[in-house]
């Protein structure tokens, strides 16, 4: 037994490195493809690019290595299946569980490797990745100057060039746009020619224009610039040469790799725990300060009341939406006493909302806001709007930016949850990948690299959506993020316990062969009639050729039509009613020539009849008679889009027998006309016309 695992082994191990190779490159790209925008046209050297791929790999390589796992162990049990090995461990009374023992050791202990490599030596490869993307998309463009159209790419400025000579290094119909003291301040400068290079040091980029002009107006200049006139002086300047200095940096500045290691990127498994529950704890304390700052700017509560115990009309509903509004309303309401119009006209302020604490509470009933306006005057009520309006418009902007640092906090916790949780459920997804492409493997009993490389895709694919889901739902609030992490692993497990049920079984339902013949009933792919009925050649006789011929020609006619008509679009084939009778006609004529020259003396000529296909498989068109429901399917896109790929596809198989029939129909055709020159036709009574001599 030992030396079965150490084989079994031995034939994984091989194509776990491949498959790593591969899919490891896949997930690198597929993470530069992501950021190419930002690092394309940087003019950064090979050293740096190359260090940033290589850290880029070390970053996606829990990813690969899922991929890998799935992919290998499809090709390693595909193989045994293909090469009749696994069968012969089954007929040796070797159960699949003990089969697969020795690969589900070897995941877990690729599981446990790939928890360690991401809480300890990933991270460091994460901070160094995102350090020099930072340091990257941060850098100054490298200078390419593009003709016929506005160049922008240089802060405070923006050059057009008309055309350009390579081997001069000459710019041609050149105007330069200066608006680093702002846009209505702006300098243009306009020239016929000039040309462009950077200091050594590479931090000032020179641009020399030769023969022209530039304006600028003198709106800064008090001297020349009076703002009650309205009118802007400007200056012209012509020059033969100017010299024009733009600060440039082309260096590579690093941003500070400490920054970065303070993230969720740079901290293990412990540490994102511990600052997850210390970020809740501040957000929940910022949640309550924010909560009294509501409270008493409207005059709610009291603002002696500060870390004690809300009333219990105020804490149970502090937390909801109304409460702003509420309180709002309440503070614009005790405002209203905050000023009274006194007999000399005078207004006297004081606090509102002490004032009216200070009431009993048969007068704070008895107070009513109209009351209150009807012994205001036209100019006090004028005040409290716009002072009510005031009060609501900064409650307004406090809440908002409060609202948008807690929802910052919130972000970040859910960044750190989901790294944290991602530390566990990689490891888990690599051992749920084995049992789902371990058994897959011995049902599909195919090796090599494409149709496992199909599967372990379209499992990958299952697993990322997922992954996705969870993350989008969970950072919503819809679901606990640790049930939107796990969510891949929990239907994967399942799907991989239930596949290995049926490779216990012997299933023979999920291999190629049997998918094919799936896929051939689906699609009536078999075109080809079953075998003519052999008639003894003493009850061989002429047949009515010219019957024959007229039903043929028929026939031809019918299938060059339908054939030239073509596939129907989306919407026609849904609205208008689809008219079979033609394609029944075919077949109905199909089985009458065959009938009518199946019996026939002339073997060649029934050899031909055997060529001809049988379209009564292919011809039908699904779809309900009711127009009403046909466009309903239509409208309903999911499923109208799933039915109308089904009929392209039978309708291509359906097209493309339909010019095989005209080929064969020609051929038999042929052969009739031959052999009626030679036998004649039937004569009117059914006995044949000898001509010629016969053939027998």
């Amino acid at each position: 037994m030992k030396k079965l695992y150490i084989y079994i082994i031995k034939t994984f191990l091989p194509l776990l490195l491949g498959s790593f190779a591969v899919a490891w490159f896949i997930v690198v790209m597929q993470l530069l493809w992501r950021f190419v925008s930002d690092i394309v046209g940087k003019g950064v050297d090979a050293v740096v690019f190359i260090k940033l791929m290589f850290f880029a790999a070390m970053t996606v390589a829990p990813l690969g290595l899922i991929l890998a796992i799935l992919l290998a162990s499809l090709m390693t049990f595909g193989n045994l299946g293909e090469r009749l090995e696994l069968l012969a461990m089954r007929a040796a009374g070797i159960p699949l569980s003990r089969i697969l023992k020795p690969l589900f050791y070897v995941s877990v202990l690729i599981g446990i490797g790939l928890f360690v490599f991401e809480n300890d030596w990933m991270i460091t490869s994460q901070v160094k990745f995102w350090q020099y993307y930072f340091s990257i998309k941060n850098k100054s463009p490298e200078l390419a100057i593009p003709t016929g159209i506005f160049y922008k790419e240089i802060d405070g400025y923006s050059i057009y060039v008309e055309r350009k000579d390579a081997e001069r290094k000459m710019m041609y119909q050149m105007m330069l746009y200066d608006y680093q003291k702002g846009f209505q301040n702006a300098t243009v400068l306009l020239a016929d020619s000039g040309k462009l290079y950077s200091t050594d040091n590479g931090r000032v980029l020179v641009l020399e224009l030769y023969s022209g002009e530039s304006y600028s107006n003198l709106r800064e200049n008090p001297d020349y610039y009076n703002s009650s006139s309205g009118l802007v002086p400007y200056m012209r300047e012509q020059f033969t040469k100017k010299i024009v200095q733009i600060p440039f940096n082309t260096d590579l500045d690093m941003v500070d790799e400490g920054v970065l290691s303070s993230q969720f990127v740079g901290k293990n498994a412990w540490e994102l725990k511990a600052y997850t529950d210390s970020l809740q704890t501040e957000i929940d304390s910022v949640a309550r300060i924010n909560q009294s700052i509501i409270l008493r700017r409207t005059g709610i509560v009291s603002p002696q009341i500060e870390g004690g115990v809300l009333p219990e009309a105020l804490s149970g509903a502090a937390t909801g939406p109304g409460v702003a509004a509420a309180g709002a309303v309440a503070g614009v309401v005790a405002g209203t006493l905050g000023a009274r119009e006194t007999s000399a006209g005078e207004k006297s302020s004081f606090d509102p909302g002490e004032v009216y604490r200070s009431l009993g509470k048969k007068e704070q009933g008895g107070l009513g806001l109209d009351e209150k306006m009807s012994l205001m005057g036209l100019r006090d009520k004028r005040q409290m709007y716009q002072s009510a309006e005031g009060t609501l418009s900064a409650l307004q902007n406090e809440l908002y930016f409060s609202a948008v640092t807690q929802r910052d906090m919130v972000d970040l916790k859910y960044k750190n949850e989901f790294e944290y949780w991602r530390k566990f459920t990689y490891p888990v997804a690599c051992i749920a990948f084995f049992l789902v492409g371990a058994p897959l493997g011995a049902l599909i009993r195919k090796g090599g690299i494409g149709i496992p490389f199909v599967v372990a895709v379209f499992f990958f694919i299952i697993f990322y959506f997922l992954e996705s889901t969870g993350i989008k739902m969970s950072r919503d609030g819809m679901w606990q993020v640790w049930f939107g992490m796990w969510l891949p692993n929990m239907v994967l497990i399942p799907i991989g316990l239930l596949l290995i049920l049926l490779a216990t079984k012997d299933s023979n339902k999920l291999s190629v062969e049997a998918f094919m013949v799936y896929y051939r009933k689906a699609m009536r792919t078999n075109t080809g009639r079953s075998p003519l009925v052999a008639v003894p050649a003493s009850d061989r006789t002429s047949s009515d050729y010219l019957a024959v011929e007229g039903k043929m020609m028929r026939l031809h006619g019918l299938a060059e039509e339908l054939s030239y008509k073509g596939r129907m679009g989306y919407v026609r084939f849904f609205s208008e009613t689809h008219d079979s009778r033609k394609r029944n006609e075919i077949n109905r004529l199909i089985d009458e020539v065959t009938d009518m020259l199946h019996g026939d003396k002339d073997i060649l000529l029934v050899h031909r009849l055997g060529a001809y296909p049988d379209l009564s498989q292919v011809s039908g068109i699904l779809l309900p008679y009711d127009r009403r429901l046909r466009l309903l399917l239509m409208t309903f896109f999911p499923a109208g889009i799933l039915v109308y790929l089904y009929y392209l596809l039978r309708e291509k198989v359906y097209l493309r027998e339909l010019k095989r029939l005209v080929e064969v129909n020609l051929q038999v055709l042929d052969e009739v006309k031959r052999v009626k020159r030679h036998y004649g036709n039937n004569s009117s009574d059914g006995h044949p016309r000898q001509q010629g001599t016969n053939r027998e």
